[in-house]
């Protein structure tokens, strides 16, 4: 293609610079002309975009929270976990792989039936999170497991870093049983159950769990840590009155982001003495059980304790100075339980009676209750005692004192069960029941924060009145009663100032300091905007505390939880909300005027954002150049035409890749179907080019395997040198496809595509009979010596039948032939015989061809045993010129065959010829020649040079081209040793008896001390047990004897 180089060009950093140069200075002077025009509404619209822009964010924050949280909990319910210490190194490695690619989730974990808990946390989920834990920089994880019995339960913590490893593990004991708490109970096969937020206890932070029961009733499930979503939910630009709500249809807060909470009220530490103090520090941290549904006694909000008493016990706790350990999530009769059972070791605001001061010690009392009835607006009829209430439905809260106290004085009365009071306002509201019976305060918020109208109250009940066990009390258990005069000296060192500000601060109704503490909704108006579609995700203008406010309500959709709808308010007041588009106003004159000075740097910023993700689209390109395939990745971009060819690129490289990889396995297919050929080619070696690729890939993993010694160093890097290695093996022979096959079978010394054996045996039996035939003649002509031309006869036919059994003796081969019988060979072969007929009839046009170059007769007197002319092939000047240039050693026999038959039979050792032997070995020069020449890729460079090597003797006696151990890699010593030992031990050869390995062995072990091949590794395929492996594979059980490496071990 033909490129226009003269053509002049400019980069897009040049083009963008001067394009948006122009295009600033426009914009900029048009801009600061309409600036005052517009800026009237520009409070009112910047508020609503930034509160959209926050909401969307909130509700997709929260969405995909949620769907992460919920889709990993499915993913881990299907893992086969046994207990919280079978957890494998390789289970751990998935899960903290999963909880790295969804950084929403905080932790996943398991409890088990046995009550024993797993749990992994990611220290990078949220911020701030590394310092609670007391993590150290480098830690990533931690892994918290809890098991064991009685008193050897304990909980272990372990830190561990990137690659799990563990810096630091810590252990104490504990008594936390997985089965007590609530994700637990709730837990349920069908579906992930999300929790209402609550305190996590190992790390005192609120959050949610989501729990669902997997195989062997084990529930898995995971968390999020509620900072997690209300860092969304940050208003920026307003830090004074900017604040954010997440509520449900009930009005309910799950999560609020405030910047208008009041501070924490002050205290003055009380005197201990040194005797006082280490009873407390002995005690150390107190465990409080917080009810989540008793405001405004005890509330969670965002999962975070809070109400009268959390704060009266904090404010006991600093002066004190012990630590306090919130643990909320639990109804109250579960609270209770957990008291009696030690599993937590305070309880605030309970009422006494004879049952609870079995199990646990009272404090001072720190509120006075005032227990009413509450009614449905003009169902009251003037009660004045428990008993006009008897015909009633009457709610009983659950584990609540006034329950209890009501049931053993209304016992034949009908009572319905609800979870707390304000359960049981809604079902008072609903028409369930007809009467509610609590706390004046505790009725009064539920009704205003809430929003439950259409109730009245009933207050003068006289046996209500005088019941001074119905006030509030902080409780421990009886083991720490000593603790009990403690608490109680720092209520009656309370100043009564601080107590007055506590109790304006949550229970004066109207006080505007509690209202702000409560952290509900602060004004019905949101609740009701919330429920009307059609005046969502607009901003509105509502009162707050004779203030007006811009509020925007959000619907947050696809949440799980109890049914109810999810929403998002976002409120600031209007004074900021205007003081900050004054300022807004002032600062964009002065900000248009600096922008034109600056403007440059910014479009090169520009440019910049627009050229890099071309500049790594090129790199990318060139990675594909390169067929590094798997590094290729998608380069990220907001412009289109950017992502579209990016994802092309991508797409292209995944698909180059799939080809090479059908390439690959074409070519795979076609290495081991050349290797079969080879094999089926000679029935005495089937199985050869199988099993050497398979003995060399054991000894190369076992020498990959090594940590230390010779091979330390040794190894294949990549699954590509590994194919690289295999292929090579599958090839090590390729070039036998092209030996005569019967040069390859033969297993006898006059063999050549069939046994000539037969042909000396019929001329010694034309002897045989011309033996008989001279003596049936001798006797015609002289009957009266017939006996001793019978004799003559038997001796002339013994000879005969001895002399063709050493014929055949020795045409079958062996070690050696001695000079005796070379000679007797060539006195046999001295006898003649006559042929009766032209032995070139019958021929092939070929032979025919060939036989015009020799004298012959058609009849005629012959040896028994001969070596003529015709038996010799002479090599043509080709086959001595095509070898050149590649380095072999090996030089050519002189004739290319020689079927002599006396030269055959004289061979020494075997059956092979030189010129035999040289076809065979000629194999490797033809492997080489045709590996060498193949247009391989980069990736199968080497398999010429392992492939070639097997016959190369480290010493340099090997050939074709007789490298020395300094020119030879490992992988090609591998080769020569896997070839060897499975030609010593291979029981198909035709000319051999298979070796046993004790024989093959020793043989092996003289071609190390003779740096033939590699004692390291030979060695190493010893001591390894290789042999061993792929003997009881392959080796006939009579191969396979007695061997003791230490013997064939070189030092």
């Amino acid at each position: 293609m033909e490129v226009n180089n003269k053509k002049k060009r400019f980069t897009i950093r040049v083009t963008l610079i001067t394009t948006f140069i122009f295009a600033c200075a426009f914009t900029a002077i048009a801009a600061i002309s309409l600036h005052y025009y517009f800026s009237s509404n520009l409070a009112k619209n910047a508020a609503a975009t930034q509160f959209e822009l926050i909401a969307t964010q909130v509700a997709s924050q929260a969405r995909r929270q949620e769907q992460a949280a919920v889709s990993l909990a499915n993913v881990i319910k299907l893992q086969n976990i046994r207990g919280a210490r079978s957890i494998s190194g390789e289970q751990l490695a998935r899960f903290s792989a999963l909880l790295s690619a969804q950084e929403e989730v905080f932790s996943l974990f398991y409890g088990f039936s046995n009550g024993d808990y797993f749990e992994i946390s990611n220290l990078e989920s949220t911020p701030g999170i590394r310092r609670v834990w007391g993590a150290a920089p480098n830690d990533r994880w931690v892994v918290v497991q809890i098991y064991g019995q009685g008193g050897d339960r304990k909980r272990y913590t372990q830190f561990l870093d990137s690659k799990l490893n563990v810096r630091i593990q810590t252990e104490e004991p504990t008594d936390y049983d997985a089965r007590q708490r609530p994700w637990f109970k709730n837990a349920s096969h069908q579906s992930v159950n999300k929790m209402p937020p609550y305190m996590f206890s190992f790390i005192g932070r609120p959050g949610t769990s989501y729990a669902i029961t997997g195989k062997n009733n084990v529930v898995a499930g995971t968390t999020v840590l509620l900072s997690s979503l209300s860092r969304y939910m940050d208003i920026p630009d307003y830090t004074l009155t900017g604040n954010g709500y997440l509520f449900d249809d009930n009005g309910e807060v799950s999560i609020e982001q405030r910047v208008d909470a009041p501070p924490e009220l002050n205290v003055t530490p009380i005197t201990l003495d040194d005797r006082q103090r280490a009873y407390l520090d002995k005690v150390g941290t107190l465990r409080v059980g917080v009810m989540d549904d008793y405001p405004p006694f005890e509330y969670s909000v965002s999962g975070q304790p809070r109400g009268y008493s959390v704060e009266h016990i904090r404010l006991l706790a600093r002066k004190l100075g012990v630590e306090l350990q919130f643990i909320n999530g639990y109804r109250f009769p579960e609270l209770v339980e957990q008291l009696k059972s030690g599993k937590i070791d305070m309880l605030l605001g309970l009422m006494k009676n004879e049952e609870r001061e079995q199990f646990c010690v009272f404090a001072n009392g720190h509120y006075d209750t005032r227990i009413i009835a509450t009614m449905r607006q003009g169902e009251a009829q003037g009660q004045q005692r428990l008993s006009d209430f008897k015909e009633l439905r009457i709610a009983a809260q659950k584990g609540y004192a006034v329950t209890k106290f009501l049931k053993a004085r209304m016992g034949n009365a009908h009572f319905i069960e609800y979870n707390d009071t304000l359960d049981a306002l809604k079902g008072l509201n609903r028409g369930e029941v007809d009467v509610v019976f609590d706390d004046e305060v505790v009725i009064n918020y539920i009704q205003a924060y809430f929003y439950i109208e259409g109730l009245e109250k009933v207050t003068q009940i006289s046996e209500l009145k005088s019941q001074s066990d119905f006030n509030f009390h902080h409780t421990v258990r009886k083991d720490l009663a000593p603790l009990m005069t403690f608490i109680n000296r720092a209520i009656n060192e309370l100043k009564p100032s601080l107590k007055v500000d506590l109790k304006q601060k949550w229970l004066d109704f109207d006080s505007s300091r509690r209202r702000a503490e409560l952290s509900q909704l602060p004004s019905k108006q949101l609740l009701d905007i919330a429920q009307q579609a059609p005046l969502r995700d607009r901003m509105h203008e509502i009162e707050i505390g004779n203030k007006t406010h811009y509020a925007y309500i959000s619907r947050v959709e696809g949440l799980i939880g109890s049914g109810n709808q999810e929403y998002i308010a976002l409120i600031v007041s209007e004074d900021e909300a205007l003081s900050q588009l004054q300022w807004q106003v002032k600062k964009a004159m002065l900000v248009t005027l600096f922008v034109l000075f600056i403007v440059l740097i910014i479009i090169s910023q520009m440019a910049r954002n627009l050229a890099n993700p071309i500049q790594r689209l090129i790199e990318e390109n060139q990675k594909i150049g390169q067929r590094d395939y798997d590094h290729v990745h998608y380069v990220d971009s907001h412009i289109e035409e950017i992502h579209q060819l990016s994802s092309a690129m991508v797409n292209m490289s995944e698909s180059i890749c799939d080809f090479e990889a059908g390439q690959k396995e074409l070519l795979d297919a076609f290495i081991q179907l050349i290797a079969q050929a080879i094999d089926e080619k000679s029935p005495y070696t089937g199985g050869h080019c199988a099993r050497v690729p398979e003995l060399a890939m054991m000894l190369a993993q076992e020498a990959n395997n090594q940590q230390k010694g010779p091979f330390a160093h040794f190894g294949f890097n990549s699954k590509e040198q590994w194919r690289e290695f295999e292929v090579a093996a599958w090839l090590h022979d390729c070039g036998k496809i092209t030996t005569p096959e019967h040069i390859v079978d033969k297993g006898s010394k006059l063999e050549c595509i069939y046994n000539r054996i037969h042909e000396i045996r019929m001329r010694f039996e034309v002897l045989y009979r011309d033996a008989r035939i001279d003596y049936l003649e001798a006797v015609n002509r002289e009957p009266e010596e017939q006996l001793r031309f019978y004799a003559t006869l038997q001796q002339r036919q013994k000879e005969l039948k001895e002399d063709f059994a050493f014929v055949a003796k020795c045409n079958v081969g062996g070690e050696m032939m001695s000079e005796q019988e070379r000679s007797r060979l060539e006195s046999i072969a001295e006898q003649t015989w006559y042929r009766n007929f032209d032995d070139c009839l019958g021929l092939s046009p070929a032979e025919q061809r060939r036989m015009k170059d020799f004298e012959h007769t058609s009849e005629g007197e012959e040896y028994l045993l001969s070596d003529k002319n015709r038996h010799i092939f002479a090599r043509n000047e080709r086959e001595f010129s095509r070898n050149s240039g590649f380095g072999f050693n090996m030089e050519p026999t002189e004739n290319k065959q020689n079927l002599g038959e006396l030269y055959n039979l004289k061979i020494g050792r075997g059956t092979l010829t030189k010129e035999d032997r040289y076809i065979i070995n000629e194999h490797i020069i033809t492997t080489i020649r045709m590996l060498e020449t193949l247009p391989l890729p980069e990736d199968l460079q080497r398999v010429p040079e392992y492939a070639g090597g097997h016959h190369e003797k480290l010493d340099g006696g090997g050939y074709p081209r007789g490298l020395i151990a300094e020119q030879m890699s490992v992988p090609a010593r591998i080769m020569a040793i896997a070839d060897i030992f499975e030609a010593l031990t291979a029981n198909d050869r035709p000319y051999k008896e298979a070796k046993t390995l004790s024989q093959s062995l020793k043989i092996m072990k003289f071609m190390a001390q003779d740096r033939h091949i590699d004692k390291d590794l030979f060695a190493l395929f010893l001591t390894s047990g290789t042999y061993m492996d792929y003997a009881r594979q392959h080796l006939n059980d009579s191969q396979i004897d007695d061997v003791d490496i230490k013997d064939y071990i070189i030092g």
